[in-house]
């Protein structure tokens, strides 16, 4: 029974050890943003693909927001310990970056905001 215990807190352990911190997820996010820079909306698309939303701003500017929802590739495993499975599939993402995209009227990429929550 003890020997049950012990391998399900070692299994806990391991997967609570490997998820990214939110200053890593944010470095990530402000990489890929910061290349985007002076970027057409179009190279936007392709990169990212379409945005959660667009919000038209009355200048003719609009913001795109995007959410990252980011898993760390080593928590997609089953772990079977005892009767505990752990389905990585079925859990909450660990950290939900949003990147928002200013892009002009010109259709240019002027700035960027992110965010780790």
């Amino acid at each position: 029974m003890w020997r049950a215990a012990v391998n399900l807190l070692i299994g806990l352990w391991l997967v609570a050890g490997c998820s990214p911190q939110p200053a890593e997820v944010r470095k990530d996010l402000d990489t890929q943003a910061h290349a985007l820079i002076a970027r057409t909306s179009e190279e936007l698309l392709r990169a990212k693909g379409p945005p959660d939303s667009i919000e038209r701003l009355c200048n003719g500017d609009s913001v795109w927001l995007y959410k990252d929802r980011k898993y760390d590739s080593e928590r997609e495993i089953y772990i079977a310990i005892g009767l505990v499975v752990y389905d990585s599939a079925s859990a909450p993402a660990d950290h939900v970056g949003t990147t928002r995209f200013l892009v002009g009227a010109d259709g240019r990429i002027k700035s960027y905001r992110t965010s780790v929550d």
